[in-house]
Order: structure tokens, then C-alpha cells, then sequence
């Protein structure tokens, strides 16, 4: 029922409760049986408009689009020739995500580099690409012009998504002033119709509270049994509890467990501890064997790395290539499927380079130097390295480029003309001056250096 607020004599407010939306979306729900991705390939020749199709991991989705291929679903077109020519010779011809481009699918999922995300999705808006198979990923924030949603799964990973994700799924067909009324064909049930409920952890401790988090309270804000879990942490005299509050999101017991373990070996793990700017080859296997023994929470195989000596491997040929790119073509290379090969060195490079080699690099740095300095003995200094090993040991704005639109690979061939010295707004200033044509880059390259410039 209507109701006014009025905040003086002069203005009136009043709110009026509707049930009118912009677009209207209609549910189709499907029956698969024994048999998803049959009945998927079936409906998808069906369908004639802009279609997402969400699954539940990166591997559906290339499951699904492998059995779309085979299906014979393909709307291939001219217009994405460029693109494919170039995923096969900066990556390799039999990957599938340059295959299903080839036949007019694209895919969206979070291992994939960043520029190719963003084309894909330009491509599918543009009217180019009929079918974009996705996860997540593309269901927050990202608009789409989608007249058709297919929900194949009904969980993000290994979790059902609740009512809330399954709403943004949904509401992801139909766009207003394109497909004023969307179809969502469901191969699953939806989820209850509830709110997930929430928790804040930090207000509420709970028993299940991770000890990380417990450690980052100041004493005054814990409740006594969560003071009590943690009290022997805050007392203990082997790790400042500085420490254990910088190495966020790391168990702090198995901090205190390697502050410990240096101490106690502190005669022979010294001289490997001890070093500044990059490593040796053996130190670098040193550390990489301390962040799997000690800081990770279970051994089990992370983004194609089983054990510490095969991290050191890695991120030294990373070191030796300078840059993805070699790295890139010695893991393609190996036995085994070519594009397998390429999804685990992409996975590799954002895994463990961009983000938790360096990480786990900087907690071995800050409990050596605490560990190493109360025993008044010389310890080293892992900043320079962690960074290089962030950036590939690529100039970091190029690095950062890539946000923009900008591949790695195009950064690179462009660097001279650039010259950011890390950085990023004399790189940005830079491309926008730059004269395209002039640019000695192929036509796909070009393409995505004018639409950065455009984003600009």
C-alpha cells in the first residue's frame, strides 16, 4: 500500500511497491537424464540468439565445449580468423579455447589470461560469438547481451551456488533495449528459495574460526573462548606476534613451526637463508622446499606442482626464459595433450608466479629475519626477488597492461616504444600517443591495441 514521507511542506515522497522488471525472463526447465551434455548439444542447435551457457569449474567447461564441437554446434565467422591465427602461434593451434573460437564459441573462466577474457566477451556482446560457455566468473559484473541462459550445473566447484548466485545466473538473460524478454533453460533444480545466511566470523567467533583471523583481533575484541585458543600464540617467545599478524591468511601455528625449525637448525640453514637480490639456484630450491614442508596446508598437487624441488624447477626456467613466453613453449611442448600443456603453464604462470610463490616467499622472508635476528645472525632479504617473480621478470606497468586489453605478448613487442620503467602512467600516456598503424604488430594485435586506447 502507498505511503508518503514527508520531509518538509514543500516535498512529498511516496513509495510505491512493483512488480515491474525491465526484462522479463522465462524459465524452461529440461530433463537430461543420464545424458547433460547430449541433451545440451540438442538444445543448443535449437537456439538461434546470443546463448551463455554457465558450468560449474573450468574443466566443464571445456567438457562442454568439446562435446559441443563434436555435437557439430558451431557458428563459425571471419570475423575472429585474426584471433585464431594468433592463439595458435603465441599459444598452440589445438588448444580449446583457440578451437572453440575457430567454430564461434568462445570461453570465460578464471585461468584464462585476462585480455582474452575481456575479447571474448567483446566478441559475444558484438554480436560475433553466438555461444560463451562460462563459470562464474562472468556472472558478477560483467554485462552480457544474452537473450538465452543455460544453468547446466547447479554448483560453483564443488559447492551447490544458493538462491542469491543462482538469481544472478538467471538474471543474466535478456538486456534491456536488446532482449526485453530472456530464456533460462535449467538442467537442475534451483536451489531453495532462502537467502544464504551470513556470518562475520570476526564479530561472531565461532568455534570453526580459523586461528588466522583470530590472530589479526586485538586481545580486547576477543571473546574468552577465542582468547583462550590463541593464547599460548600470543605468549609464546619463539616468533614475534607481529609476525604471525603480517603473514595473513597462513596458519600461524605452522609459522611458529618453521620460526622454530630455523632456530633449531640455525647453523645450517643460515647460510642458505642468507641472501639478497635473486637467489642461487639451490637456495631458490631451499625456500620452495620450506614453503611445501612447512606452509602449505596438505601436499596435494596445486596448478601442476607436486613438491617443492618442482617449484624451484619452474620458477627457475621462468627466471632463465625472462618472461612467459619460453616458459610457455617448453611446457607446451612436453608429452601429452598440446592443449592441456598450455592450460597448465597459463595455470602455473597466475597460480603460483603472479601470486603465491611470491607470497609464501615473503612469509619464508619475514619469519627468517625475526627467527635469524634474535639470534644476532645475518638473514636475508626476499622483496627484489618476489617481485620479479610477480611480474615475470617483465617491467611491472607492462606487466599491468594487461588489465587494459593489452596481452603480455603485445607489452613486449611494444616495451621500446613505451619505456615506463615501471611505471604505469607514463605507460598509459605513452599508448595513447602511439600511432597504430605504424605499430610493427598483426592485424589481431592492432585490434586489441585500439580497443585499449579506445578504453582509455
Amino acid at each position: 500500500m502507498p505511503f508518503h514521507l514527508t520531509r518538509d511542506k514543500r516535498i512529498t515522497y511516496q513509495f510505491i511497491k512493483t512488480d515491474y522488471t525491465t526484462v522479463v525472463s522465462q524459465l524452461h526447465p529440461i530433463n537430461p537424464g543420464d545424458d547433460d551434455l547430449g541433451e545440451l548439444v540438442r538444445l543448443c542447435k535449437k537456439l538461434r540468439e546470443p546463448t551463455l551457457i554457465f558450468c560449474r569449474s573450468p574443466k566443464r567447461v571445456r567438457d562442454v565445449v568439446d562435446a559441443l564441437l563434436e555435437g557439430g554446434v558451431e557458428v563459425p565467422t571471419e570475423e575472429v580468423r585474426d584471433a585464431v591465427a594468433w592463439l595458435g602461434e603465441q599459444y598452440h593451434p589445438e588448444w580449446s579455447f583457440a578451437r572453440a573460437l575457430e567454430h564461434g564459441i568462445g570461453m570465460h573462466h578464471g585461468q584464462l589470461p585476462r585480455t582474452l577474457s575481456q575479447y571474448v566477451v567483446k566478441a559475444f556482446n558484438d554480436g560475433t560469438l553466438q555461444f560463451l560457455v562460462c563459470t562464474s566468473t562472468l556472472i558478477e559484473g560483467v554485462n552480457t547481451k544474452a537473450k538465452n541462459v543455460i544453468v547446466l550445473d547447479n554448483k560453483i566447484a564443488n559447492r551447490k551456488y544458493d538462491f542469491f548466485t543462482y538469481n544472478n545466473i538467471v538474471g543474466r538473460s535478456g538486456r534491456m533495449f536488446h532482449h526485453f524478454i530472456g530464456n533460462v533453460y535449467i538442467f537442475r533444480d534451483p536451489p531453495e528459495e532462502r537467502l544464504p545466511r551470513i556470518d562475520f566470523p570476526i564479530f561472531t567467533q565461532p568455534d570453526d574460526a580459523p586461528e588466522s583471523l583470530l590472530i589479526q583481533m586485538d586481545e580486547q575484541d576477543l571473546a574468552p573462548p577465542a582468547r583462550e585458543r590463541i593464547a599460548d600464540l600470543l605468549e609464546q617467545a619463539d616468533v614475534a606476534v607481529e609476525v604471525l599478524r603480517e603473514s595473513r591468511g597462513h596458519d600461524p601455528r605452522a609459522i611458529l613451526r618453521l620460526a622454530q625449525a630455523i632456530r633449531t637448525n640455525a647453523e645450517v640453514w643460515g647460510p642458505m637463508l642468507r641472501w639478497n637480490g635473486q637467489p642461487t639456484y639451490q637456495k631458490l630450491q631451499f625456500v620452495c622446499n620450506l614453503i611445501w614442508n612447512y606452509l602449505l596446508p596438505d601436499r596435494r598437487r596445486r596448478a601442476g606442482i607436486s613438491s617443492g624441488d618442482q617449484l624451484a624447477y619452474h620458477i627457475e626456467r621462468l627466471r632463465q626464459n625472462q618472461g612467459a613466453q619460453g616458459l610457455l613453449r617448453e611446457m607446451i611442448q612436453q608429452p601429452g595433450d598440446p592443449g592441456e600443456n598450455v592450460e597448465g603453464a597459463i595455470d602455473f604462470l597466475r597460480y603460483w608466479a603472479n601470486f603465491n610463490f611470491p607470497k609464501y616467499l615473503l612469509t619464508i622472508d619475514r619469519v627468517q629475519r625475526d627467527a635469524l635476528g634474535r639470534l644476532r645472525l645475518p638473514f636475508g632479504n626476499y622483496e627484489y626477488f618476489a617481485g620479479l617473480v610477480e611480474n615475470w621478470f617483465l617491467d611491472p606497468a607492462i606487466m599491468t597492461l594487461d588489465e587494459y586489453g593489452v596481452p603480455i605478448q603485445v607489452g613486449v613487442k611494444i616495451q621500446e616504444m613505451l619505456r615506463p620503467n615501471g611505471n604505469l602512467d607514463i605507460a598509459l600516456e605513452r599508448l595513447r600517443a602511439l600511432n597504430v598503424d605504424d605499430l610493427p604488430l598483426s592485424a589481431f594485435e592492432k585490434e586489441l591495441v585500439r580497443d585499449a586506447i579506445a578504453f582509455l
